[in-house]
């Protein structure tokens, strides 16, 4: 759930790309959903900036959902003029999304050093270490923060993590 212009916008987690909005007269509407032809393992609402709702939506093959490096992600930003709409984004230009376990935020590249923009920085739980992956949205790559961060303090990401652990400082 987020705020947002006074609303409140709720993704439902079914994997089919439900939101619902939460008006300040407490009347709920759902906007039409954006998937169509098969299911996505997670779902997050993003607010970016101040003018902005982002749906990120991760596809992960396998049962188990654990092929990070396969995994991709479709986004999708809130059109709110005449009716509210999903339109999907090809391109974060120098903004980089952050997805937690129980967080989510969107940032410009430049704010936060080392950091690459038009990029998913997202977390693959319940690994033997919570390892930061980072999903291109230019080449639809995904690989570890490790091969892309230069020198910024990845810590942030995880509980109790050194930076250098994830993040070479001398790249």
């Amino acid at each position: 759930m987020v705020s947002f212009k006074g609303r409140f916008y709720v993704v439902d987690k079914s994997g089919r790309g439900r939101v619902f909005v939460i008006e300040p007269s407490l009347e709920v509407s759902e906007i039409h959903s954006v998937t169509q032809a098969h299911e996505c393992y997670w779902e997050a609402l993003v607010v970016s900036g101040d003018d902005e709702v982002l749906l990120v939506q991760r596809f992960s093959p396998g049962e188990d959902h654990d092929e990070h490096v396969r995994t991709w992600f479709r986004i999708f930003r809130l059109e709110e003029e005449n009716q509210r709409r999903w339109v999907r984004v090809s391109d974060l230009v120098e903004r980089v999304v952050f997805l937690g376990v129980n967080w989510n935020f969107c940032y410009l590249a430049k704010e936060v050093p080392g950091v690459k923009g038009n990029c998913v920085m997202f977390i693959q739980p319940n690994t033997i270490l919570d390892r930061i992956l980072v999903f291109d949205l230019g080449t639809r790559n995904t690989t570890q923060a490790s091969t892309v961060c230069r020198g910024m303090g990845m810590g942030m990401l995880g509980e109790n993590k050194e930076s250098n652990s994830f993040c070479n400082a001398s790249s």
